[in-house]
């Protein structure tokens, strides 16, 4: 089974750690976690809004790059094509640049189709409005899970 998990993890100093992550029969999946899942947690609610109307338009067709020779979008050194070369049709490339494993430069990308990223999106913001409602503290060790494809 493969699922998305958000949790909260409390540090030996008290502070709060929000965690983000992907877990298939292997276990935590390093890819997924490292590429996807730390664009979707370290993205601003703005900065993910106007990234979701980027792929919405992507997804219509309508999508046409400012500058071609650029990553389509970007945060935290995590860049993102949804165009040939890097992502065919119904797919998104994300990068991971603080990782070689996963960079643009000397690593692999790796691809999303549409529905797993709009997926992260709608479990993150759910976890995002269980840690205001019920408070951060009330969330260690009670991670909230997606099961997912």
């Amino acid at each position: 089974m493969k699922r998305l998990v958000a949790e909260v993890t409390k540090l030996p100093s008290g502070s709060l750690r929000p965690q983000f992550y992907f877990v298939d029969e292997s276990g935590i999946n390093r890819s997924v976690t490292e590429t996807l899942l730390d664009l979707v947690s370290e993205s601003s609610a703005k900065a993910l809004a106007e990234l979701e109307v980027l792929i919405e338009s992507s997804e219509r067709g309508g999508y046409k790059p400012e500058n071609p020779d650029l990553p389509d979008w970007s945060v935290n050194e995590k860049y993102v094509w949804l165009r040939p070369p890097m992502a065919g049709p119904g797919f998104i490339c994300i990068s991971n640049e603080y990782s070689g494993e996963y960079s643009h430069s000397e690593g692999r990308p790796q691809l999303f189709t549409y529905r797993q990223f709009h997926d992260a999106v709608r479990h993150w913001r759910g976890f995002l409005e269980a840690f205001r409602e019920r408070g951060g503290e009330n969330l260690v060790g009670q991670p909230i899970e997606m099961n997912v494809e």
